[in-house]
């Protein structure tokens, strides 16, 4: 019985060795499931062809109760479900009584009778003015300076899944190296076809008269192909009374705020939930994002831009990722189950021990957040002069990792000026693999 017993646990124990290398070996295909495209750090300086400029500063998030407000420049699209206005009324009852949930570490946040009655009356107003049920429709539909105000609801976005990944008819637009080898998706690429990866693409500008050099520049100051201004200064607003009442889902909503049970691998549709690209001034306020194959929220090669009241759970990879940013600035969020890191601010703009002392700033900011389950709380491969601060890093198998590596994309070789002050780090032993 006891040489028996052996045998067993002998087998189990080998089989679960073999099970954590076939997983490791996996990990390198899921972190590089798609190479960068050879990215740019924007100007940070305000783009004056808008008014007002875009970038050059974070932009602030426009009040909800100004949406319908005709005097600011922008144009208000609003976006609705049959059921929106029941979803809020369900919401701000639980609001009132037990309060909401922002960050888990947080207390519960409770809202007054007449906070519920203002708000509930401006959803009404809203929903009386509602022409969209999709937000990608209503982005495609926005300019400059425009806002999308999002009622509650679990937005799938129909058309948007049914846009064919690998689209043949952008193939011609990958990027080529100076071998002819092709690897990552260009940024006419992404103009061109913006839902084969994306659920929701924010197109920022038009691509440039020339495409970008190839081999790309060493110099990665200033994007070579930029083109001007088509959707700057553009917000994606949540009109509930958290983020958890407007949910974009990129997957089996049925799965919830969770991933497939067992060892059945979750249905994720698009790579990426919502995607801003050369949005100079973007904002994303008051939504949750969630199952995208690769990053729930991403944000690239934009000069501007502000993440707050935003959840991203189970991203295959990263709950948000920002890259080449200048201006960024993510706070009171929260980001759980990722594959990778909960929150990656990588590749941020090089403005530390790279310049002139009087020129140095933090050019990324995260504050105020929870990362918690996920595979890292935090990384940021090459990013530069990223202030993180008064944020908690907990439940994940590891709390902070930031590499040093030149890879395809990467600018901002080597990593320097980061601050890390006033987070907490604590209970970072979260067993992914089981």
């Amino acid at each position: 019985m006891t040489g028996g017993t052996g045998k067993s646990l002998g087998r189990r124990r080998l089989a679960a060795i073999a099970l954590a290398i076939v997983v490791l070996v996996a990990l390198p295909a899921l972190a590089l499931a798609h190479i960068e495209r050879a990215s740019y750090w924007p100007d940070p300086g305000p783009d004056p062809s808008v008014t007002p400029p875009a970038g050059g500063a974070v932009p602030a998030v426009r009040n909800l109760y100004t949406a319908l407000d005709p005097k600011p420049p922008g144009d208000t699209r609003v976006v609705c479900q049959p059921d929106s206005m029941q979803r809020l009324d369900a919401t701000l009852a639980t609001a009132q009584t037990s309060g909401y949930q922002l960050r888990p570490s947080q207390p519960a946040i409770k809202v007054s009778k007449q906070y519920a009655q203002k708000l509930r009356s401006f959803n009404q107003k809203l929903f009386a003015t509602c022409t969209y049920n999709s937000i990608q429709a209503a982005v495609t539909d926005s300019h400059n300076n425009d806002r999308v105000e999002v009622m509650p609801g679990v937005y799938t976005e129909p058309a948007s899944k049914a846009a064919p990944t690998n689209d043949p008819a952008c193939a011609d637009l990958k990027e080529t190296n100076d071998k002819g080898e092709t690897g990552a998706v260009s940024y006419r690429y992404q103009v061109t076809c913006p839902n084969d990866q994306n659920l929701i693409a924010v197109i920022g500008r038009e691509p440039g008269a020339n495409p970008p050099p190839q081999p790309p520049l060493e110099d990665r100051h200033g994007i070579p192909d930029l083109g001007p201004c088509i959707r700057c200064n553009l917000q994606i607003q949540g009109t509930g009374v958290s983020p958890d009442d407007v949910v974009v889902d990129a997957g089996d909503p049925a799965l919830g705020d969770h991933s497939a049970p067992g060892p059945n691998p979750p249905r994720y549709d698009k790579d990426v939930g919502i995607r801003a690209d050369r949005a100079d001034g973007f904002v994303l306020d008051n939504v949750k994002v969630r199952h995208a194959n690769e990053h729930d929220v991403y944000i690239t090669e934009t000069d501007g831009s502000h993440v707050d009241r935003v959840k991203m759970p189970f991203a295959g990879e990263y709950g948000l990722l920002t890259f080449v940013a200048d201006h960024s600035l993510i706070e009171n969020c929260a980001a759980w189950g990722s594959g990778d890191s909960g929150l990656y601010p990588g590749a941020a703009a090089d403005l530390g021990d790279a310049v002139p002392a009087d020129q140095r700033r933090y050019g990324t900011e995260l504050r105020d957040c929870d990362s918690f389950h996920n595979a890292l709380g935090y990384s940021g491969t090459d990013g530069n002069a990223v202030w993180i601060h008064d944020n908690e890093f907990y439940g994940n198998t590891q709390g902070f990792s930031t590499d040093v590596f030149t890879a395809p994309g990467h600018p901002g070789f080597p990593q320097d000026s980061d601050l890390i002050e006033n987070n907490d780090f604590y209970s970072n032993n979260f067993n992914d693999y089981l």
